[in-house]
């Protein structure tokens, strides 16, 4: 047998198993020589050989060495922590042909989260489509007005709640600023289109406004109030959190197209452009509130890390050097200078040390100590650390008076900060 009839045996690949593996591999950055075993192609060719298939779903769970393969839509739960590949035929129940087989299908990646997906879908494919007059010209404009606006408002709603679950605040977009310029607005003589887009833009700003509102109104005292246990790791956090949050909403509102909001405003002598501009300053205010408190606030993680390191037994030293960091918080950190936000960190801290004690009596729980055996060796030592942490939760309150803390709040209590601190928290008590 010559090499010519060799080669004649060997079937050719089909290019339609190649395609669809070639695609997936590069949506998944997987070698396609790993997955491209004659078993995975030939469950592929059933998709597109059987008129009874119509979707198929290659999904890659993390540790799988090659895409499984679903005919129909799976169920949320298998594809939602992974990446999948979507392929589905134009037209239901026919089969693929060999030739042009690209125009008998559709395909494209499905994110492992369905708010994303559904913002893509949205944005690129409902608005373009709804967007088109071409689409609805036997309507009347007052349907197609109203039918892109609530799809536009669709869209800032799908935004802002995405950023809401990545601890983001998305600020909402008017539809129609896209390459805004308000030197082509004659506020002299407005057209129905400009006095709907300077509407849309006050509207806006009213949404703005409540946005913000919950954002800079935020408090890192908010999980003491619902009575939880957070500790000045919370504290710090939030600090940070916040700052971010406010320096992404400072850099959306810097952007082209809201400056040019504002200059509309500002040019129509619209009654919100003073709101608008007390929204800015805010921005601005808090930011600088939260960097200055994050900033400070870095020292006293080390102290913290240092006494959580150590024994409990030998936490006295790093208590008074958290302590001691609180003063030069105090006295340093113009924003975090006031009686109700030290006693909020003060308090943090006594959570922290309350939650170190009870890790030392596990796995009994405090709240079972009565029935310790009394006889044995391990009782003994659990008796030991009960009467040492007896002991050590009032020196706190002793370590606090005894620190330069105590003082330094006295002296700057007189001198700026004469208010009474809030009676719902309460550091000692």
């Amino acid at each position: 047998m010559t090499d010519d009839d060799v080669a004649s045996t060997v079937p050719e690949p089909d290019m339609r198993a190649e395609f669809i593996t070639e695609y997936a591999c590069q949506c998944f950055r997987i070698n396609s020589l790993k997955v491209g075993s004659d078993e995975f192609k030939d469950t592929l060719l059933k998709f597109v050989d059987r008129q009874e298939y119509n979707v198929m779903v290659l999904s890659l769970p993390a540790g799988t060495p090659q895409p499984q393969i679903h005919f129909g839509w799976p169920s949320l739960d298998k594809i939602k922590s992974h990446k999948s590949v979507f392929f589905f035929k134009r037209r239901p129940n026919t089969v693929v042909p060999k030739e042009d087989f690209k125009l008998y299908l559709r395909y494209g990646e499905l994110s492992t989260s369905v708010l994303n997906q559904l913002a893509v879908t949205s944005q690129r494919m409902y608005m373009p489509m709804i967007s088109n007059n071409s689409n609805h010209l036997r309507w009347p404009k007052v349907v197609s007005r109203d039918l892109i606006d609530h799809t536009h408002q669709l869209n800032n709603r799908i935004y802002v709640v995405t950023g809401l679950i990545l601890d983001q605040t998305v600020l909402t977009q008017p539809l129609g600023i896209e390459n805004l310029n308000h030197r082509n607005i004659q506020y002299n003589n407005l057209t129905d289109s400009d006095r709907t887009l300077i509407h849309r833009i006050e509207s806006t700003v009213i949404g703005w406004s409540h946005q913000l509102y919950s954002v800079l109104c935020t408090d890192s005292s908010q999980p003491l109030l619902e009575d939880k246990e957070p500790t000045p790791y919370v504290e710090i956090k939030f600090w940070q959190r916040k700052a971010l949050n406010l320096q992404l909403i400072h850099d959306q509102m810097s952007k082209p197209d809201m400056v040019e909001m504002g200059e509309v405003l500002k040019q129509h002598d619209s009654a919100y452009y003073p709101s608008l501009q007390s929204l800015y300053s805010q921005v601005e205010s808090g930011i600088e509130e939260a960097r200055d408190i994050s900033v400070h606030l870095k020292p006293l993680k080390f102290k913290l890390d240092s006494m959580q390191q150590e024994d409990f037994t030998d936490m006295g030293p790093h208590l008074k050097a958290c302590m001691h960091t609180l003063a030069l918080i105090w006295v340093h950190s113009r924003h975090y200078r006031t009686p109700g936000r030290i006693i909020v960190v003060l308090q943090e801290m006594c959570n922290l040390i309350l939650s170190m004690a009870s890790t030392l009596f596990s796995p009994t729980s405090p709240h079972q100590l009565h029935i310790i055996n009394f006889t044995s060796s391990t009782s003994h030592h659990q008796l030991h650390l009960i009467n040492f942490t007896s002991t050590t939760s009032p020196s706190i309150a002793k370590v606090f008076f005894l620190s330069p803390i105590s003082n330094w709040f006295g002296k700057l209590r007189k001198k700026k900060y004469k208010q009474n601190c809030s009676t719902e928290l309460s550091a000692f008590h």
